[in-house]
Parts: structure tokens; C-alpha cells; sequence
């Protein structure tokens, strides 16, 4: 598993289910620690006190979380024990490559000097050394043979070592440069192949402006086929509950590894999140939109609360196709109801991503009319994939709840029930109100600017066809 590369406390909710799948926990207590909301930290220094009593887990399936995360955590202990010798070996290899070389000593292929250096890298075009370097004794056709004509570079040998270290340092700059898959910094020095090969084919031109994680606006809401683009590393603002019904409340998933799954698994997921979001909107009469591909883990996982990650779509099908769980999920009377209050998702690319990979932020609108949610409360079923028979079930049915930031099922239900018509009067009051003060939407003209500019990029191109 790729996950393993990380810290366990980098770990988000996703990736600790995905890890508890693969080590054969029982799928029912999978979907109740993702309830929980046990990331990475928690599943450092959870205890078996804690799986048994607080989630009601049996001592077996918590024997096997508890053995494979001690096991994990010595097998990543390990990893960055053995990367951390790799590195000092390779600053030793480094360091003696660069050591002055000791007459009357033999090398295997003296006209490769720094070859250790450049390890992977020695199929690289960049010539290191174009002369062989000997020993200072030679003899007399040696010499001839060594001295350089008129029109030649004189040999490294004549240059000194500190020449010849300096070159193979210049090579590792040139071969680290042709690595990089992001265009160029702006001011960067090109070597005088690069230099010829832009005089000679001067198509495009790019200057890249300084990397920043800036804070943004969300897609306007119920705005369903504008042009709208959102740029990779933004930040939104963090997650929100009600405020006048009529603003949205704001969920975000990162769907980061969900989103590679395969197309039943993908759409019981996808359609587990949003139900369970449209319900709580729905029940709580406020308007509202869940985000998948912005990042929503609240520790420390090398991303921002709120950035933008994006994920790809390779057929947007199926998580339009995904909503048709509304049927088995609530009672033919409410399924009416749900189709009209949750939009079909909106696919919003994601630019500024230095891979070839298309990504997308996938949003659903909710908005419960009053005129549609009136006098009702809706229940759920919400869908999960049972690997064991490898189909989708679902769960009782519960009623959800938007509670601050967070999507909820409702405890005390009486209570829930007959404040139904206070919640109906708030809704129609704001519907009203809206209808009749609401100013007409202004566009953000600057934005728009430097969207047609820049192509939602945070670098300009130049190109001569331009001009």
C-alpha cells in the first residue's frame, strides 16, 4: 500500500478505513471508526480500552488493529532507518568523488570522473569530462599526445582539480534541471543547449510566479454550467454550518483514494457522502454544497484545511449515475422529494497542476424549497459496500442533522419532530425575504480578467504566434 510511505499521524479518515479494509477488519467496524472520525494520531495512540468500550468492538477484531498498527509503525521506523543510511552513503559517495585524484594511482575508466556521482543520472546527455585525466608521469608520446592543438580546450589535467570538480557539480545542476516536470522559475540560467534549442524553436515561453497558497471563493451557489475554474494548492474557508438557510453550509472530502476505486465501490461511497450531507440539509431546511477533491483533514497531512487537491474523473457518468442510490435509500414518497432538493453534481477543473492528470473539484447543491420540505422529516438508508458479499447493503434507517460543521444523526428524536413547523416558518420567512431584497449578482470582473489571461494558471505563457 502506497500509504505506508507516510507517518501513521499523517494518515487521514480515508486512509486509515482503506488500511483497516486491507488487514481484514470486519467492515461494520470500519464505517464505525470512520464515524468516530479515527485518523492517523487517533490510530497512534488508540487503545484497546477504547476500541472495546467506546465503539463496542469484540477484543478479537481489536487484537488485529492493535498488532498490525505496532507492526506498521516498526516498518516505517525501519524504512526511514534504511533511507537515512542510503543518504549518508550518498553524501560519502559525493564527498570522495570530489577529492583531488592521488598520483600514481589506477581507476577503472579515468575519462569518467564523477560517474559515482551521478549515479541513475549517467545516460544524461551532459558531458562531464571530455578529456581523460592522468597521472603526472607519462611519457614523452603521452605528452604529445595530450597537448591540445590550437583550437582545442586544454585537458582538466591542465585545468586542475578544482576545475574539474566544479564541472561535475555543473553537470548535477544541468541534470537536476532536466528533471523537473514543472516549467522553469522565471530568471532561471539555461545552459547553451537549452539556449539553442529555444532560439531554434521559440514556440513557448513560460515565467512562473512564485508559488503561494492563496485564499478563494467557492463556485457560486445553484450556478450549474458556468465557466468556472478553481487553481490547485487554493485555499477555501473552512468548513461551515447554518447561518440564514439561504447562504450554504460548506463540506469538504478529499475522495483521494475513493476516487480510484472501481465504479460500484466509487458510486456506494460517493453517494453515502452526499445522502448523507443532503439529508442533514434537507432536515435542517438550509441550503448547502459538499466538495470532493478539496481536503478535509484537520491534522497535519501536508496540506491546508480547505486547499484545493482535486481528483481525477475518467467518466463523469458514474457519479451522475451514482444518485440513482436515492430509490433504495429512502421510501418511495421521499425519494420524490430528495431528487428535487439535490442537484446533479458539478465537475469544476482544476488547473495549475504540473502533470499531464486532469483533476476536478465534484460538487452536489443542495437546496430544500419550502414549498417541497414542508411538515417532513426524512429518514436514510445509507448504502456500503459489504466486501465479504462483495455488494452494496444498507444500514438502518437514521435520521442526520447538520450540527455545527459536521453532518449528524439526531439523537433525541421527539424533540426533532415537533420543532418541525419552527424550522418550516424560518425556511418560508428567508425564501420570502430573499425573493424580495435579493440584489442582482454582480460578477467579479477581475477575477474574470485573470482567468482569461492566465487559463486559471498561476504562471504567464508567451507565445510568438501572439504577436
Amino acid at each position: 500500500m502506497d500509504i505506508i510511505k507516510l507517518p501513521i499521524e499523517k494518515w487521514t479518515e480515508d486512509q486509515v478505513s482503506s488500511w483497516l479494509r486491507g488487514i481484514g477488519v470486519k467492515e461494520k467496524y470500519v464505517s464505525k471508526l470512520c464515524d468516530e472520525e479515527v485518523d492517523g494520531p487517533v490510530l497512534r495512540d488508540i487503545t484497546e480500552d477504547y476500541l472495546i468500550n467506546k465503539t463496542g468492538m469484540k477484543s478479537g477484531q481489536a487484537f488485529l488493529i492493535l498488532s498490525n498498527r505496532d507492526q506498521l509503525k516498526q516498518l516505517i521506523k525501519k524504512t526511514q532507518t534504511v533511507k537515512g543510511k542510503q543518504q549518508q552513503l550518498t553524501t560519502k559517495e559525493i564527498s570522495e568523488g570530489l577529492k583531488e585524484p592521488q598520483i600514481g594511482k589506477e581507476t577503472e575508466n579515468p575519462s569518467m570522473v564523477g560517474e559515482k556521482i551521478l549515479g541513475s543520472h549517467k545516460d544524461d546527455k551532459t558531458p562531464i569530462c571530455q578529456h581523460p585525466i592522468t597521472a603526472n608521469k607519462t611519457t614523452g608520446s603521452q605528452k604529445a599526445a595530450e597537448e591540445p592543438l590550437p583550437d582545442q580546450t586544454p585537458p582538466e589535467e591542465a585545468q586542475g582539480p578544482s576545475v574539474v570538480s566544479k564541472k561535475i557539480l555543473d553537470s548535477q545542476k544541468n541534470v537536476s534541471k532536466t528533471m523537473q516536470q514543472c516549467p522553469p522559475v522565471a530568471n532561471e540560467t539555461l545552459s547553451s543547449k537549452d539556449s539553442a534549442e529555444r532560439k531554434t524553436n521559440p514556440v513557448k515561453e513560460t515565467v512562473v510566479m512564485p508559488f503561494t497558497k492563496k485564499d478563494c471563493k467557492p463556485r457560486p451557489f445553484g450556478k450549474g454550467g458556468i465557466h468556472f475554474t478553481y487553481i490547485s494548492s487554493n485555499v477555501l474557508q473552512p468548513e461551515s454550518g447554518i447561518s440564514d438557510l439561504i447562504s450554504p453550509c460548506h463540506e469538504y472530502k478529499s475522495f483521494a483514494i475513493a476516487a480510484k476505486l472501481d465504479r460500484p465501490r466509487l458510486q456506494a461511497k460517493f453517494a453515502r457522502e452526499v445522502l448523507k450531507f443532503g439529508t442533514g440539509c434537507m432536515n435542517i431546511r438550509s441550503n448547502g454544497t459538499i466538495h470532493f477533491g478539496v481536503m478535509d483533514s484537520r491534522e497535519d497531512t501536508g496540506y491546508i484545511h480547505g486547499e484545493i487537491i482535486g481528483i481525477p474523473v475518467l467518466d463523469k457518468d458514474i457519479y451522475v449515475d451514482a444518485l440513482d442510490h436515492i430509490e433504495r435509500c429512502y421510501s418511495r414518497f421521499d425519494a420524490e422529494d430528495v431528487r428535487q432538493c439535490i442537484r446533479p453534481p458539478e465537475f469544476i477543473e482544476v488547473t495549475g497542476i504540473c502533470t499531464d492528470e486532469k483533476k476536478y473539484v465534484v460538487e452536489v447543491d443542495i437546496v430544500p424549497l419550502i414549498s417541497i420540505v414542508r411538515n417532513r422529516v426524512y429518514t436514510v438508508r445509507l448504502p456500503n459496500f459489504n466486501e465479504k458479499s462483495n455488494k452494496v447493503i444498507h444500514e438502518k434507517d437514521a435520521i442526520f442533522c447538520r450540527v455545527g460543521a459536521t453532518t449528524r444523526p439526531v439523537d433525541n428524536q421527539n424533540d426533532f419532530y415537533q420543532r418541525v413547523s419552527t424550522r418550516d416558518a424560518q425556511r418560508e420567512a428567508v425564501e420570502n425575504r430573499e425573493c424580495v431584497t435579493m440584489p442582482e449578482a454582480c460578477p467579479d470582473l477581475g477575477r474574470k480578467l485573470t482567468m482569461l489571461v492566465t487559463g486559471g494558471k498561476t504562471y504567464l505563457e508567451k507565445c510568438s504566434e501572439w504577436f
